[in-house]
C-alpha cells in the first residue's frame, strides 16, 4: 500500500529547504543526475564525460541537509556496473572520480520526522530500475523548479497527484525542442489524460515565503510569471492576460 503524503522532486540539487514549506510530507524522493552531470542524456544514450562532473555537489548536498536539520542515515549504490557499461579499458584506467554510479543515500530528521530518499548519479530514464520505480509509486505530489523533465515520472508516479511549480522556473514550451513532447510541461499542457490524473496545483514562491493554490496549468504559466516580475522585473515584452 502506498505512503500517503509522500512528494518527488525531480532535478532537486541542496534545496532541502522544500521540506520546511511541507512539514505534513513525511517522505521525499529527490532525484538528480549530479555530481555525474546535470543533463538528462538525450535519447535515452549516455556516455562517459569527465567535464560534465560537478564535483561541488556532494559538498553542497551535505551542506545544505545539515542546515536544514538532516542528517545522512544511510548511503547504497543502487547500480554498481552502471559505468563500467559506458566507459572503455582507458576511461576506466585515467578516472578518479566518485560516485558515478546511480547511488541512494537517506537523510533524516529527527525533529519533524521527516526522511528524504536521495538517489544521485541517477539520470532519468537510463538509470530507472526497481528500487527507484518504487520509491516513486509512493508519492502523490511533484514538485518542480527550474527544470523541465522526461514525463517518463508519469507513468510511475500515485494518481491522483498535486503538482507543485516554483516561481524560478520557465513553463512554456519549447516548440524548437525535438524531445519536447517527451517532457512533463508539454503533457501538462497538451494531454487530457494527464491533466486528469491532476487533482489540485500549487505555487511556492521562496521569495515571499508562500503557496498559492491555482487552478490549472495554465494559472501556473501565467501566475508564476506575474510574481517573477513583481520580486525580479522583467523585460520581456510578454502579455500576462495571453491565454
Amino acid at each position: 500500500m502506498s505512503e500517503e503524503g509522500s512528494m518527488l522532486y525531480i532535478g532537486s540539487w541542496n534545496d532541502f529547504e522544500i521540506t520546511n514549506y511541507y512539514p505534513e510530507v513525511k517522505k521525499f524522493i529527490f532525484i538528480d543526475g549530479q555530481p555525474r552531470t546535470e543533463y538528462t542524456p538525450e535519447g535515452g544514450k549516455e556516455k562517459y564525460e569527465p567535464d560534465m562532473y560537478r564535483s561541488r555537489f556532494i559538498e553542497q548536498i551535505m551542506k545544505s541537509s545539515e542546515e536544514n536539520g538532516f542528517t545522512r542515515t544511510s548511503t547504497k549504490i543502487v547500480d554498481p556496473t552502471y559505468m563500467d557499461k559506458i566507459m572503455n579499458l582507458e576511461e576506466k584506467r585515467m578516472n578518479k572520480l566518485p560516485h558515478l554510479n546511480p547511488e541512494k543515500w537517506i537523510f533524516e530528521n529527527e525533529l519533524t520526522g521527516q526522511i528524504i530518499y536521495y538517489h544521485i548519479s541517477t539520470s532519468v530514464p537510463v538509470n530507472v530500475g526497481e528500487e527507484l520505480e518504487n520509491d516513486i509509486q509512493t508519492c502523490d505530489k511533484l514538485f518542480l523548479s527550474g527544470y523541465n523533465p522526461s514525463a517518463f515520472f508519469l507513468k510511475s508516479i500515485k494518481k491522483p497527484f498535486t503538482f507543485i511549480g516554483s516561481i524560478d522556473t520557465y513553463y512554456g514550451l519549447d516548440e524548437d525542442d525535438e524531445y519536447g513532447e517527451n517532457k512533463i510541461f508539454y503533457q501538462l499542457e497538451k494531454n487530457p489524460e494527464v491533466v486528469s490524473m491532476i487533482h489540485q496545483y500549487e505555487l511556492i514562491d521562496k521569495e515571499d515565503k508562500q503557496k498559492i493554490k491555482v487552478n490549472n496549468f495554465k494559472e501556473i504559466q501565467k501566475v508564476s510569471h506575474q510574481i517573477w516580475k513583481k520580486h525580479f522585473g522583467d523585460d520581456s515584452d510578454e502579455d500576462d492576460d495571453e491565454s
